[in-house]
């Protein structure tokens, strides 16, 4: 009968509290409101979730539900603020480019903008209530508390999840070259965001070949990232121009059409990252990584001593 897999509930426990506290760093800045504040105390949440999602069969099943919710809740509490900081930097920078009426309409997307973000204040306080409040660490310690031993092999379940992740993005990558929408395009960039975060909460059972992958992932969900930030800022534009006085009104189809050029440039550099990406040489190398982690199996290293 094999024996308990002692690196399961290690590793799991040492990433865990890691992630928990680049969460705790994180929720004075976005107290302040601060928009880098605001953006890493919701990434740091995402991670937590993502180290969650890969050690499931680790705890027990009430203790995950609710752990998983309180987190789920953090970064669902940042989402508007997060996306409408965003549309304001980009916009305010491109307004600085602009003449006549297009100008005017990106001054007056401006102010409507910075009007609801000015309403999602509310909703940074409760993220931040929720990460550093009581409720985060009584639920955190009875996770801890449930953790269970388990008797399959850490090294192949991590191997496992990795092919998973990687075969759902391919996949997603394929539907939308058969059927391109922008809601497939963005469930695109889900998948490589999944995939990353995997990637990093096993990295370190690999070497140096995963840290390569993981920048290569990184590249293309940036360009992803560029895209459906200007595809947003593109939507709540379309949203102001509803409300714009009628000397700014003019000047948003302009402003659109200017958008709607760099979304295109986005999307052709993400189908010439994603053909080298997908290639079948650099596919073969990503199944090659996931299946050989540097880091021995506990049942190999026990009997040897």
């Amino acid at each position: 009968m094999p024996k308990p897999c002692t690196l399961a509930t290690e590793t799991a426990s040492r990433v865990l509290k890691a992630k928990v506290r680049a969460l705790r760093r994180e929720i004075e800045p976005c107290r302040s409101e601060d928009p880098d504040g605001i953006h890493d105390l919701r990434v740091a949440s995402r991670r937590i979730r993502a180290v969650l999602t890969a050690h499931r069969r680790l705890f027990e099943r009430p203790a995950y539900d609710n752990y998983q919710r309180h987190v789920q809740r953090i970064t669902r509490a940042l989402g508007k603020a997060r996306e409408l900081d965003v549309c304001l930097g980009l916009l305010e920078g491109r307004r600085n480019r602009l003449r006549g009426a297009p100008r005017s309409a990106a001054t007056s997307a401006v102010r409507w903008l910075a009007a609801a973000r000015k309403a999602e204040s509310a909703s940074i306080a409760q993220a931040v209530a929720l990460a550093g409040g009581p409720a985060f660490d009584e639920l955190l310690m009875a996770l801890f508390e449930g953790m269970k031993r388990t008797k399959r092999c850490y090294l192949d379940d991590a191997a496992k999840a990795l092919r998973n992740r990687y075969r759902r993005l391919r996949e997603a990558d394929r539907a939308w070259r058969n059927a391109a929408s922008e809601e497939s395009l963005h469930g695109i960039r889900i998948q490589f965001k999944k995939l990353r975060y995997a990637c990093e909460t096993f990295a370190g059972l690999y070497g140096a070949d995963m840290g390569r992958f993981i920048a290569r992932c990184k590249e293309l969900q940036q360009v992803l990232g560029d895209w459906n930030d200007l595809r947003v800022l593109r939507n709540h534009v379309v949203a102001a121009s509803y409300e714009a006085p009628a000397p700014a009104a003019a000047g948003f189809p302009a402003l659109r059409e200017a958008l709607e050029r760099e979304i295109e440039g986005e999307l052709t550099l993400y189908v010439g990252g994603a053909d080298a990406f997908f290639a079948p040489a650099n596919e073969k190398q990503a199944y090659a990584c996931f299946a050989h982690p540097t880091t021995p199996c506990c049942r190999t290293r026990s009997a040897a001593k």
